[in-house]
């Protein structure tokens, strides 16, 4: 199970465009002696993978809805030069 909290922020990066929390379950396949290592990180990556896909539909939502460009919320906005 991957249990994860995002937020999107919009160009001023104090508006929330987005701000939701998932819970991806994956089943591991299992042989006779057990779950192995590679189907645990299968299984791993998978869930990482739904992960991504449902925070960039969210993204592109966000985006659409708000007209404007956003960055995860732990990046450093650009720097002016």
């Amino acid at each position: 199970m991957l249990v994860a909290r995002w937020t999107i922020l919009g160009d001023d990066n104090k508006t929330v465009l987005a701000d939701e929390r998932a819970t991806i379950i994956t089943n591991v396949a299992q042989t006779t002696s057990g779950m192995s290592d590679p189907a645990v990180v299968t299984a791993m990556a998978g869930a990482v993978t739904q992960l991504a896909d449902h925070i960039a539909v969210n993204l592109s939502r966000s985006l659409r809805n708000s007209g404007a460009a956003a960055r995860p919320a732990n990046l450093a906005p650009p720097s002016a030069h």
